[in-house]
């Protein structure tokens, strides 16, 4: 048996931290395999780790607006991969629609909870705050517009993570597998 350690890879969701790039989960941990080939393929991490950085380089140009609707077509018209082989093909495929949904796609999932958070991730304004803060000068937010900032981020994301069943644990996924 040979024990190495891997960075483990990304897993698009959604700009989980309202940031101007998707959230990369970053890990590292030590994973001992048989040279066994009969090991399952949809745990091999060396394909996992392919895959993270396939994603990373599709998205790296990626400012909010442009992820969001990324993220929001993804929801509506994208299957959720069972495997890593149609994890390949939906990255491949990935291209950042033109416009945003329509609230009417949005509601079309059927899912009234979901629907609403999806809604208010769709109208929120937080990266025009961020871009102030970064963008121009000195500017700093009050405690006030810090505030709302957080709040709406905990509302919105908390949620939204929980109703669609995401998780920053690689392990997770590969119990499930």
């Amino acid at each position: 048996m040979a024990a190495w350690s891997s960075p483990l890879g990304s897993q698009f969701d959604y700009p989980r931290s309202f940031s101007s790039r998707p959230r990369i989960y970053t890990t590292t941990r030590d994973y001992t395999f048989a040279h066994d080939k009969r090991r399952d393929e949809r745990k091999d991490i060396n394909h996992f780790n392919r895959l993270a950085e396939m994603l990373s380089k599709k998205v790296e140009r990626c400012t909010f607006i442009p992820m969001r609707k990324l993220f929001l077509q993804q929801i509506i018209a994208a299957p959720r991969p069972a495997n890593l082989a149609e994890a390949e093909t939906l990255v491949a495929r990935l291209r950042v629609p033109s416009c945003e949904p329509t609230d009417t796609e949005l509601e079309r999932l059927g899912d009234e909870e979901l629907v609403a958070l999806l809604k208010r991730v769709k109208n929120t304004t937080i990266h025009k705050l961020r871009n102030a803060v970064v963008h121009k000068q000195a500017y700093r937010p009050t405690q006030e517009e810090t505030e709302v900032a957080l709040e709406e981020a905990r509302s919105v994301l908390f949620p939204l993570t929980s109703r669609l069943g995401l998780y920053d644990d690689i392990n997770w996924y590969l119990k499930r597998l």
